[in-house]
């Protein structure tokens, strides 16, 4: 059982730890903010409505989408498991369909023992028959997002919260301890692009927890651009799993004044009228195509989204080496005579047995 939150004294404070903090909810989540800091704070804050509400409301669509998914093929690969039990019926078969396997004494085996966080994931996801369900917020700062995820998405199996600041990771075990949610978000300090990176080794992570294996869901949201974090995500997430990046440099996509910097992140550059907001998110989406087409990868817009200074994207990303071929053959917006004008670089040619040439 989880601690519960503790009583709240007059004016909404609390205390935790003998401190006296401000606990300032944000949707099912409560952050803990100093007395100092929750009077400018309150002059700066957001609607969630339109803001992380509807982060969690499209993470939590896609994550239903893909647990039927996984319940489905996991359903497929039971039946043809117990097709082949009663086709070939010799015991080795049966050992081997079923992983039943001689204990190994080896020293590599202390590497395989879960720590209790992953014992957790595995006996929610046998009781509940469910399959996992990871997501990594890489730039966390105090966590609320991730506190947000683990309490209004209930499929939720492991959230790990990186940030590369300790005093950030700090704020973020506490408000982690004082919501309870110890057994679902694990904190982590390091820099976020060598975290991601070293989730591409998959000959590792096996077993459902692994803190080695890629996850479901990743979230990007820098300051500034996500441009430099943008090819370490694409290594980091699962076949068919989704990137949620935000990008908040609209002075740089949506506007002529920075065109150079525009194309060296993106690979292209602004376009100028009522339809520049569109044409920045196209450029975000170019830029993360072509940071997945060196790898195999195509993407698939699912919501993109243009709020104020910021853009948020979400795509599905998929190893499809034919849809990286047909990359050149999309249309690139330009303006001529103040509309908006798509032309194409290149030209599509379906071939059954290739694919698109």
């Amino acid at each position: 059982m989880e601690t519960p939150l503790p009583p709240r004294m007059s004016g909404g404070y609390v205390q935790h730890d003998g401190k006296e903090y401000k606990a300032v909810k944000e949707g099912l989540a409560y952050i803990l903010s100093p007395p100092t800091q929750s009077a400018a704070s309150e002059e700066t804050k957001t609607d969630p409505t339109t803001c992380e509400a509807t982060h969690v409301l499209a993470i939590k669509a896609y994550g239903e989408h893909l647990l039927s998914l996984k319940k489905q093929k996991a359903a497929n690969r039971a039946r043809k498991s117990a097709e082949a039990i009663l086709t070939k019926g010799t015991k080795r078969k049966r050992d081997e369909l079923y992983g039943e396997v001689q204990d190994s004494k080896s020293e590599n085996d202390e590497r395989l023992v879960p720590s209790p966080n992953q014992l957790d994931s595995r006996a929610y996801m046998e009781q509940n028959n469910s399959p996992s369900f990871t997501i990594l917020d890489a730039l966390s700062a105090t966590g609320l997002r991730a506190l947000r995820y683990a309490s209004e998405i209930p499929f939720t199996t492991r959230i790990v919260a990186n940030d590369l600041s300790p005093s950030a990771v700090q704020s973020m075990k506490m408000n982690i301890e004082y919501n309870g949610l110890g057994k679902l978000i694990e904190p982590n300090i390091g820099d976020a692009r060598a975290y991601m990176y070293s989730r591409s080794n998959m000959h590792r992570a096996q077993s459902i927890g692994n803190s080695s294996s890629r996850f479901d869901v990743i979230d990007l949201d820098p300051y500034g651009s996500a441009a430099p974090f943008m090819d370490a995500a694409l290594q980091g997430v699962k076949d068919g799993g989704l990137l949620c990046v935000t990008c908040t440099d609209a002075g740089v996509w949506a506007s002529n004044g920075y065109p150079e910097k525009s194309f060296a992140l993106y690979g292209g550059v602004p376009i100028k009228g009522s339809h520049s907001h569109e044409g920045g998110l196209r450029l975000i989406l170019h830029g993360l195509a072509m940071s997945a087409t060196k790898y195999g990868l195509a993407i698939e817009p699912l919501l993109s989204l243009s709020i104020d200074f910021y853009a948020r994207v979400f795509v599905r990303v998929h190893r499809s080496p034919a849809e990286v071929k047909g990359l050149t053959g999309r249309g690139h917006p330009f303006i001529t005579m103040g509309s908006l004008k798509v032309q194409l670089q290149g030209r599509n040619v379906s071939n059954a047995d290739s694919g698109l040439t």
